[in-house]
């Protein structure tokens, strides 16, 4: 995480660099998504997706989906703590992935195809849980692939409409919930 860490603070230091390179032609704040100034309300969406996501998983219908889909955090907490999945892992892997990550992505390309991006690139981050620390089968690592990119994708609209504070307390309510059941 110092790494994801590292890269954010110079993303942060580079991205008006950038931001006046590109053509897009919005203001620099409306750019970077970062926290917003409304960061109650973007909470509070948060804890309500990341509930709505919880929930959907414990429906029968879906729960055989999501749990082909859902990467468990067993996979990627393997000997870590509460404390480093809950808190660590949502903010320094939200920061970078959507905030320094996705935020550069779009001063390039259209909003939903730098959500795709993010997304892939958020679940590709973490192939390694997947493949080598759960020694799972290649349908339950395809599954875990594609449920994180589909919850990278989520987060990054969250944070489009939101503000980045909503994708990191989905993110940690859902590793939190994971982590404890």
């Amino acid at each position: 995480y110092g790494g994801f860490g590292l890269l954010t603070i110079l993303g942060l230091f580079a991205f008006e660099f950038f931001w006046k390179k590109s053509s897009r032609n919005q203001s620099l704040d409306k750019s970077y998504y970062g926290i917003s100034k409304n960061w109650g309300r973007g909470i509070l969406v948060g804890l309500l997706f990341s509930a709505f996501f919880i929930l959907l998983t414990r429906i029968r219908t879906f729960s055989t989906v999501a749990q082909l889909i859902t990467p468990t955090i067993a996979l990627a907490s393997a000997g870590a703590s509460f404390i480093v999945v809950f808190f660590l892992a949502s903010n320094f892997e939200e920061n970078f992935f959507t905030g320094t990550t996705l935020s550069f992505f779009n001063l390039y390309l259209p909003f939903w195809l730098s959500a795709i991006l993010k997304g892939f690139l958020f679940s590709l981050a973490h192939l390694y849980a997947y493949v080598y620390v759960a020694n799972s089968t290649l349908p339950l690592a395809l599954g875990a692939f594609v449920g994180a990119s589909i919850f990278g994708i989520a987060t990054a609209y969250l944070a489009k409409y939101q503000g980045l504070e909503a994708s990191i307390t989905a993110h940690a309510i859902f590793n939190g919930f994971s982590f404890i059941t």
